[in-house]
């Protein structure tokens, strides 16, 4: 242990001397402090999630501070609820520019949040780095102050769904989302990946709040499916495993994500489920093991995808900041551009578009640990 202590502590002093080096004198900011927005979802049926996100915000942040700051000074975080709502993200992102000051925005969480704060950095020129929202449509609006580091729907099938066909002989497939953009993206690009490769596959939805899923799990049970495909929330995935559990449908389970609330509330339920995923996190590299423990020690728990989302986009964010040397938007907006860097998922770099992406991982959870069965490297959108 204490060895595995010696060595934790070695790469935080690695990562912290990369974001912390010396760099040119600072050419905007204002008093002893670098302003940064963060808008979370704190509030609602996934606060859950968001306040584990911001536990993992502030931690990267104050070790950062801790390390010397950025640029000779600290940082200061601003946050603000968006509820996971376009509106009142809007609204937040809207505080946050106009009236805090804040140079740079970074978090929103799900889709329909960050599609409220597009307009607010386009029109004040500052930029978005945001590495959880799933929605392509967002990433490919041409809005150049956004920079959407993780995996998108269609990407992730398309490089998940031929290695899972080959792994688990899938024959029939049926596909279970929320009724959202991003999700029924991800059905229809599965189904569409799946087709081409013989599979026979249905898509099916349900609104944003289910509790009851009889019905729905009634007309799988007639379809039946080899393998069931499921993109949903914390809170909504912890009801429908429960009750998929309790319905004796046999299916494979493949989840679009692995939330620490699934694996708290539903642990008999996700063992042996498959798991095409951003982030695992028994990933066995020195960023991500670095951020596991130091998290893990901070909240009494690990990290999930959602969580490690955040906690990379304060890594592109701070990252690129002590290379531009300089918080004026345009210098910092080419630094992300040409982020090339290790993150808690892998190696991050963004195209001309701002859209970033790194190698998905295919996992199954065994007995309690999520284990990686497969690498599948990255190559572009």
């Amino acid at each position: 242990m204490k060895n595995k202590l010696m060595v934790l502590a070695l790469i935080t002093g690695v990562i912290l001397l990369a974001l912390t080096s010396t760099v040119p004198a600072v050419q905007s900011g204002t008093g002893d402090t670098i302003l940064i927005g963060w808008i979370g979802v704190l509030s609602g049926p996934e606060a859950y999630d968001g306040l584990r996100m911001l536990e993992g915000v502030k931690m990267i942040t104050e070790q950062v501070n801790a390390a010397g700051g950025l640029l000779g000074k600290q940082i200061e975080l601003k946050i603000e609820d968006g509820a996971g709502d376009t509106v009142t993200s809007a609204n937040a992102a809207e505080k946050l520019v106009a009236n805090d000051k804040v140079q740079a925005l970074f978090g929103a969480y799900a889709s329909t949040a960050t599609a409220g704060l597009l307009p607010i950095v386009a029109k004040y020129q500052i930029p978005l780095v945001n590495c959880v929202s799933q929605d392509e449509k967002l990433a490919n609006q041409g809005n150049k102050w956004y920079f959407s580091g993780t995996l998108k729907s269609n990407t992730i099938a398309k490089m998940a769904m031929p290695e899972l066909v080959k792994m688990l002989y899938i024959k029939k497939a049926a596909t279970l989302v929320i009724n959202a953009d991003a999700e029924i993206a991800y059905s229809e690009a599965c189904k569409k990946y799946l087709t081409e490769l013989g599979v026979t596959a249905s898509t099916n939805s349900f609104p944003e709040g289910t509790q009851d899923f009889s019905s729905i799990l009634t007309k799988l049970k007639k379809e039946a499916p080899d393998t069931l495909i499921i993109n949903m929330g914390s809170n909504e995935g912890v009801n429908f495993l429960k009750q998929l559990y309790q319905s004796g449908l046999k299916a494979r389970i493949v989840a679009s994500d692995l939330y620490q609330q699934w694996a708290d509330e539903a642990a008999k339920e996700i063992d042996g489920m498959y798991f095409p995923a951003r982030y695992i996190v028994s990933q066995d590299t020195p960023v991500n093991k670095k951020f596991a423990a130091d998290f893990l020690a901070r909240t009494g728990k690990l990290p999930d995808d959602s969580v490690a989302g955040d906690y990379d986009a304060c890594l592109v964010l701070y990252d690129a900041i002590k290379r531009a040397g300089t918080m004026e938007p345009q210098a910092l907006r080419e630094a992300i551009l040409k982020t090339d860097m290790e993150i808690t998922r892998g190696r991050i770099t963004f195209d001309e578009a701002g859209r970033g992406g790194f190698d998905c991982k295919i996992a199954q959870m065994q007995n309690g640990e999520l284990v990686i069965l497969q690498i599948i490297p990255y190559t572009g959108i």
